[in-house]
C-alpha cells in the first residue's frame, strides 16, 4: 500500500515516525539506532538483527514482533508493549523497560539494568 511505503521513506528520511502505524511490516537487519519510534505500532513486525540502540520505543507496540538478536541496547522502552514478543538473542543492556509489559515473550531479560 503506498502510504505505507510513504511512511517508510519518512521513517529512514526523518529518523522518526512518531505513533506510525507499521505493523507486519520487515526491518529485518536495517539500522534504527536514535530513531524516534514513539508510540509506533511495530506489532508482528520482523525487526530480526536490527539496530534499535538508543532508539525511542516509549509506548510502542512490539507485540508479537520478531526482535531475534535485534541490539536494543540502552533503547528506551518505557511503557513499550513486547507480549509475544521474540526476544531470542536480543541485545538488551541499559535499555529502560520501566512498566514495559513482557508477559508471553520469549528470552524475556532476566536482569536488565536502567540506564540513565
Amino acid at each position: 500500500d503506498s502510504n505505507r511505503e510513504q511512511l517508510v521513506k519518512q521513517l529512514f528520511k526523518q529518523k522518526q515516525c512518531i505513533c506510525c502505524e507499521l505493523s507486519g511490516l520487515n526491518f529485518s537487519g536495517r539500522d534504527l539506532e536514535k530513531f524516534d519510534l514513539e508510540r509506533a505500532n511495530f506489532a508482528n513486525s520482523n525487526l530480526s538483527k536490527t539496530d534499535l540502540r538508543k532508539a525511542n520505543l516509549k509506548g510502542a507496540n512490539l507485540r508479537g514482533a520478531m526482535l531475534q538478536g535485534a541490539d536494543l541496547r540502552k533503547a528506551d522502552l518505557y511503557r513499550a508493549d513486547l507480549r509475544g514478543a521474540d526476544l531470542s538473542g536480543a541485545r538488551l543492556d541499559g535499555a529502560l523497560l520501566d512498566s514495559a509489559s513482557m508477559d508471553g515473550s520469549s528470552a524475556a531479560p532476566a536482569d536488565v539494568q536502567e540506564y540513565e
